[in-house]
């Protein structure tokens, strides 16, 4: 599963990209988030995706795609 939310400034947040278990690493979520990103390319918008940079998995799946590491987040608590 996964899904996008198209933002007024042209760019499109995908999140909630998720792969059961018994059916990870038989390419689905590759071919999903590519063609979702695929449709949105051609509405005009960029994709964006926020990742876990501790999970080389999705990580190498969105590098596959064409997508590119631009920054990090961090968290900050008491």
């Amino acid at each position: 599963m996964a899904s996008a939310l198209k933002q007024d400034n042209g760019y499109a947040t995908v999140s909630a990209v998720f792969t059961h278990s018994g059916e990870r690493r038989k390419g689905y979520c590759q071919n999903l988030v590519y063609r979702i990103c695929e449709s949105l390319l051609r509405e005009g918008y960029a994709p964006i995706l926020y990742a876990d940079a501790d999970y080389p998995a999705s990580n190498g799946c969105y590098r596959k795609i064409g997508f590119r590491t631009v920054g990090s987040l961090c968290n900050v608590t008491k």
